[in-house]
């Protein structure tokens, strides 16, 4: 009966991490962000408006959300007297350097695989700085106040580098003038379906560095059989299924033709304003975020073409947007109605996150384009939820623990917590890498890293001391596995790994041999973890 209650927590662990986490972050924090960098970037303050630059908010704001997951669990768990929570960072840190890079290396369209360099230099730099600072406040199995104050400053400095990066690079000529300090691009001016539209295009993931949004030009016209780019020189597309889909005339992540057997939903928002997600798995879907710049009435003329060319089993729910259970609700009947078994488990299991963000968030869901002035009330109870997941994390770690002893909280953390809280990054990362955006993928794994050491880490360390009075948070050595100090000597050298690979002719490029070398190191590393838990 012990197994059968361990293997149950354990699905239960999987949920929370797969749904919960991924989906507070990915329907509500990072969109809040959005608004954010919309308004900052917008601003006549040219240092708000810095703010609004996707790189700069990516390693401020957007950090929280990327490594919110690892903080809370760290957070709690040294409540709870577990160290699975230092093991979820540690292990994330490594599956972040070897299976993201790997993948977006692997996948990438393009060979080799050359790299943004001062970014990178920057981050390697900085993650370096991170390991160092890390291995010299656990040297004596203790961290002190002192000790986490100076990492966290470090994560401050951090920002303020990444903030000033543009302009440093710019007067040391690095980088072409034009290209420093720039803000995000606007929404893209074009037609679709002969109206006048602006078209954004919004990536869900809960990336680091602030690449988790892109302009994309597209210029189409319905046809009967189809939807040919306008003026492009696009040939006429169709699907395998004889629907019409979108010849994409830009820079889009999911490549230059979206079908409508992929388009999952049409949410109808404000005056002049429609929003179209694509998807084609759980995890890999797009919106298209449509104003047309006509105001209602070419909205509803957009919508009837939209209505007219879409699939006639009704795959494609179109609606008005409700930030109310009652949406959450529907979208589960649709889903539930058009999926397989898939489909349907899927759906059933964003059901029940959906219903309790929707019925505690839907007063501050900036999704609605009226609630858009609250993104900072959303922004902290995205924080708040986040927070819960991650505790009710900590609590399912310990009853697995219980039942089954073996699966000791950090073993849990650094292999099956690192993974899950890490995943809807490396699906994001392979996607990137299929458009031809691997750079910025890998990017968004060292940003993440450094930010998941200096915030993750000693920002729990600091709250930690500061409410209980203790003077240290001890670091002992376990009974049997892999201690913290392996585990950050691992980090060390998975980065001297990969600096290798990249100052080895080409240099600050990626061969394919490179992607799978990396994923094959990852692999060692999970098997060498289990056999040190299980056997020494």
């Amino acid at each position: 009966m012990a197994l059968v209650a361990g293997i149950g927590w354990l699905i239960v662990m999987f949920y929370i991490m797969l749904f919960c986490q991924h989906r507070i972050c990915e329907a509500y924090f990072v969109p809040a962000l959005n608004v954010l960098m919309d308004q900052m970037g917008s601003s006549d303050n040219k240092w708000l408006k810095r703010l609004g630059n996707p790189g700069v908010a990516g390693a401020t704001f957007m950090a929280l959300g990327a490594n919110g997951p690892e903080l809370f669990t760290n957070l709690f768990a040294l409540y709870a007297g577990s160290d699975g929570g230092i093991g979820v960072v540690i292990g994330s840190e490594i599956f972040n350097i070897l299976i993201i890079i790997g993948a977006s290396i692997t996948f990438t369209k393009v060979l080799p695989l050359q790299l943004e360099k001062v970014p990178f230099v920057r981050d390697v730099l900085f993650y370096s700085l991170s390991i160092a600072l890390l291995l010299w406040a656990i040297a004596d199995a203790k961290v002190v106040m002192f000790e986490a104050v100076v990492m966290l400053s470090a994560g401050g400095f951090y920002w303020v580098c990444v903030y000033f990066t543009d302009d440093v690079a710019g007067k040391l000529g690095l980088i072409e003038p034009a290209e420093a300090g720039g803000t995000p691009g606007a929404a893209t001016a074009t037609k679709v379906h002969g109206v006048n539209v602006e078209v954004e295009e919004i990536f869900h993931t809960r990336m680091a560095d602030g690449h988790a949004r892109a302009s994309v030009t597209m210029q189409m016209a319905a046809e009967e059989n189809g939807i040919m780019a306008e003026e492009t020189g696009m040939k006429k597309k169709k699907n395998k299924r004889g629907s019409v889909g979108f010849a994409v005339g830009g820079d889009s992540l999911m490549g230059d033709f979206m079908k409508y057997e992929d388009l999952d939903e049409v949410a109808v928002k404000a005056e002049g304003l429609l929003e179209m997600t694509f998807k084609k798995t759980a995890m890999e879907k797009i919106t298209l975020k449509v104003k047309c710049t006509g105001g209602a009435k070419e909205r509803e003329l957009l919508l009837a073409n939209l209505k007219e060319n879409t699939l006639q089993d009704g795959q494609t729910w179109i609606h008005d947007y409700d930030p109310t259970p009652k949406n959450a609700i529907a979208a589960f009947k649709h889903h539930w109605s058009h999926s397989g078994v898939q489909g349907k488990l899927h759906a059933l299991g964003e059901l029940l996150v959906d219903l309790m963000l929707t019925s505690t968030m839907f007063w501050c869901d900036v999704k609605d384009v009226k609630l858009e002035g609250r993104w900072p009330l959303c922004f902290v109870m995205s924080m708040v939820w986040l927070a819960c997941f991650s505790f009710s994390m900590v609590q399912v770690m310990g009853k697995i623990t219980e039942n089954i002893p073996a699966l000791s909280a950090m073993l849990l953390g650094v292999t099956i917590g690192a993974i899950g809280t890490s995943l809807p990054n490396a699906i994001g990362s392979v996607i990137m890498a299929e458009q031809g955006k691997s750079a910025a993928a890998i990017g968004n794994a060292f940003g993440s890293n450094v930010q998941n050491v200096f915030l993750a880490m000693a920002g729990p360390w600091i709250i930690f001391m500061s409410t209980t009075g203790d003077a240290e948070v001890g670091m002992a050595p376990p009974a049997s596995g892999q201690s913290v100090g392996e585990g950050v000597s691992w980090m060390m050298g998975t980065l001297l790994l990969v600096v290798l690979f990249a100052l080895t002719p080409p240099t600050f490029a990626f061969t394919k041999i490179a992607g799978y070398i990396f994923i094959s190191v990852y692999v060692l590393y999970l098997s060498w973890t289990v056999y040190e838990f299980e056997f020494m």
